[in-house]
């Protein structure tokens, strides 16, 4: 039972103390690191021959828009930033903040091959890529600091969706959800 208890108040004080503020405060600091992750991730993409220009061309492109804001930006955000950084951990200072940057970071990383081994196996190809996988733990470090600067998990969720709605729509990515969709 108290562990129950724990848990309980955990989600509550951490994870929906998370949602509940819908902070965009300071906006050019997450513009400025979804632009630094952009730039790391298209250099590094075309350098290491992941990324190609691809436009996705689909009368379902605004539903792939709300697909892909669920999954894989909102669900993954909350579990990696929301449930795996405690909620006050920027006021604990810097070596708190570098300590559950990395770890949320890498958890996130390691979650992209289990991801294809497990449920996506078209994906393994690039999904074990060692490239691929710097720019899913940078994605992952940018995350994270937007989320504990903010301590809203909302920044987290949407440089994570533009991240993923550029690769999708443009740089020939992938999605779990949507290469399973009948259309």
């Amino acid at each position: 039972m108290f562990f129950v208890k724990k848990f309980y108040y955990y989600i509550t004080d951490n994870y929906i103390n998370g949602l509940k503020h819908f902070n965009i405060a300071m906006p050019f600091l997450h513009i400025l690191f979804l632009m630094i992750f952009g730039l790391f991730a298209v250099i590094t993409g075309f350098s290491a021959g992941i990324f190609h220009w691809n436009f996705e061309k689909s009368i379902f492109s605004p539903l792939y828009l709300l697909i892909l804001l669920i999954f894989p930006s909102f669900l993954e955000e909350s579990f990696f930033r929301g449930f795996l950084i405690p909620f006050e951990t920027a006021e604990k200072g810097r070596p708190a903040v570098i300590l559950y940057t990395i770890f949320s970071s890498l958890i996130f990383t390691l979650w992209h091959p289990l991801n294809a081994f497990l449920f996506n196996p078209g994906a393994r190809t690039l999904f074990y890529n060692p490239f691929f996988l710097v720019v899913v733990f940078i994605l992952g470090v940018f995350c994270s600091l937007s989320y504990m600067f903010s301590r809203s998990l909302w920044p987290a969720v949407i440089i994570h969706w533009v991240a993923v709605v550029v690769w999708v729509g443009f740089l020939g990515g992938r999605n779990l959800v949507l290469q399973n969709l009948p259309f």
